[in-house]
């Protein structure tokens, strides 16, 4: 069986529905192929998983969703959602690879209407405008420590039926549970004549389409771009060895504790709980000023307050949270990390049981209350993190994905050296103090992904230092566009839904330009 549409995109999640909805809106026939189906299924679910080989990651068939609305249908209901600063889109210095093809003033009219489909409140994430009478910013000094905000959907999932909504729209075909297999290059080498499919009931066809489009996220771009190889040996766009390279994730890591010298500044934090303002769900978050990360090279970062006490901020708390039902249902820790951890256990059993009492029976009011100090990092670009091709198959016969995450000492010196600068801080506004900083516990603390998988097919202008160009076109491929996170050359802190579907309507504006172009239809 043969198909034919104007423009193919792979993979059904916030960037290909955004995508297909503003096509059809401009008379271009798409096609969006999905492997999933409307919930997930075991099969398209099997096909994430994976083995890591770097630093342990969540398990993939937890951390990818295959279905309507992509991995996005893990967050809705506690997603947070901001745009990228400005200091994202820059060419740092002191951090390598930094800097994106063009600033933020190119996203903003995107971002806004990406703000208004999913929907959220207002397009204002400045502390001004959402701080209350009752929730006012903490007064730090020196403007070194600032405010920034989060915002949510509100109803938990509406923004999950936002996503799914646009699935339903009749005006572009969806094929469901059917997977891309290969993309086939014609004889030119510069051009995708057309896709293999496979269906779920183990048929195959072809499709043809003018445009590709890869929407399928980091870690199914990547799969296809490198196992349609029959052309160009090393995969399509990957001449220069950079297909699933510089993969990053959004760091996390809860080590530092904020200690009050007055016990009512934990009435005051309200601005930094998730709560409602004129009927929008928000949080606040703490951030080092854009000037000093400039000065001295360190990596975007938001500071999320929780409050907690000694009891849970304790080292031997967190390594007795590893071995909850919940930590090993999600992750594959190393044998040498479970070793430490349990190690630390047993050299303090007495403080162990006690822990283990105090938190089955509740009775944690006589601890010393302490604010959580969780960081949220920027990891900066690593060409030696990466993704490739595992050996094994899976269920289908594709080859599965390996995962090779990597830090490097700047992702590990500037979470501390945050941390050293809220404390100065908090010291000079007279709040207290910070202690127990990243690098000082024992066992060593566990990072923690957001399942935010970013940089694989790194957008640049250079084929040498990226795969696809300013409008997210595959290098060197004529009719190939690669869009989501997976072409973020840096990844700041922020989600990346609300910049995946800004990056998607501003391709679809590109695409749209170009097809009316060919009509003789002036452009808007």
């Amino acid at each position: 069986m043969q198909h034919e549409c104007e423009v193919c995109i792979v993979g059904a999640g916030p960037a290909g529905l955004s995508i297909a909805r503003k096509l059809a809106s401009n008379g271009i026939q798409a096609t969006v192929v999905e492997s999933g189906g409307r919930n997930p299924t075991l099969n398209a679910q099997q096909s994430s998983a994976g083995k890591p080989a770097g630093y342990p990651y969540h398990r993939l068939e937890k951390a990818l969703y295959s279905g309507i609305g992509g991995s996005a249908q893990l967050w809705w209901g506690h997603n947070r959602f901001r745009p990228l600063d400005p200091i994202d889109f820059e060419e740092r210095q002191g951090i390598p690879q930094s800097g994106w093809p063009f600033g933020l003033n190119a996203l903003l009219p995107y971002y806004e209407a990406a703000q208004a489909m999913l929907p959220l409140g207002p397009f204002d994430y400045t502390a001004e405008f959402w701080e209350q009478d009752e929730t006012p910013k903490f007064p730090f000094p020196d403007g070194e420590i600032e405010t920034t905000v989060f915002q949510t959907t509100s109803g938990g999932a509406s923004g999950a039926r936002a996503i799914a909504e646009l699935g339903a729209d009749p005006v572009f075909r969806l094929m469901t549970e059917t997977t891309v297999t290969e993309l086939l290059v014609e004889e030119s080498g510069h051009r995708i004549e057309q896709a293999r499919l496979r269906h779920g009931d183990g048929s195959e066809s072809m499709i043809s389409a003018d445009v590709f489009v890869l929407a399928a996220g980091a870690f199914d771009n990547t799969r296809l771009l490198l196992m349609s190889n029959e052309k160009w040996t090393k995969g399509i766009g990957n001449t220069n060895g950079l297909v699933g390279r510089f993969f990053m994730e959004h760091p996390a890591v809860s080590t530092a504790r904020w200690v009050p010298n007055d016990a009512t500044l934990f009435g005051q934090y309200g601005l930094y709980r998730q709560h409602t303002v004129r009927g929008t769900p928000i949080i606040g978050t703490l951030t080092v000023a854009d000037e000093i990360k400039r000065r001295e090279g360190l990596l975007n970062s938001a500071i999320f307050l929780s409050e907690s006490d000694d009891l849970r901020a304790s080292d031997v708390y967190r390594s007795l949270s590893m071995f909850s039902p919940k930590g090993l249902r999600n992750m594959r820790w190393t044998p040498s990390i479970y070793a430490e951890n349990f190690g630390n256990i047993a050299r303090h059993p007495i403080r162990a049981t006690s822990t283990l009492f105090q938190v089955a029976t509740g009775r944690t009011q006589e601890r010393r209350k302490v604010f959580d100090l969780r960081v949220v990092s920027e990891q900066s670009p690593n060409p030696q993190s990466r993704l490739f091709l595992d050996s094994r198959v899976d269920e289908k016969g594709l080859p599965r994905m390996r995962l090779d995450w990597r830090f490097n000492e700047l992702d590990k010196w500037s979470i501390r050296r945050t941390q050293e600068i809220l404390a100065e801080a908090v010291r000079k506004a007279g709040m207290g103090r910070v202690e127990h900083f990243y690098g000082d516990e024992r066992p060593p603390a566990r990072i923690y992904g957001q399942r935010h998988q970013m940089g694989t097919t790194r957008m640049h202008e250079d084929p040498r230092r990226g795969v696809v160009d300013a409008d997210t076109r595959v290098h060197d491929v004529h009719n190939l566009y690669v869009t989501g996170s997976s072409v973020f050359p840096t990844g700041g802190h922020a989600n990346t839904t609300l910049t995946i579907m800004a990056l998607a309507l501003r391709l679809a504006d590109h695409l749209a330009d170009l097809f009316n172009e060919r009509r003789g239809i002036k452009s808007h």
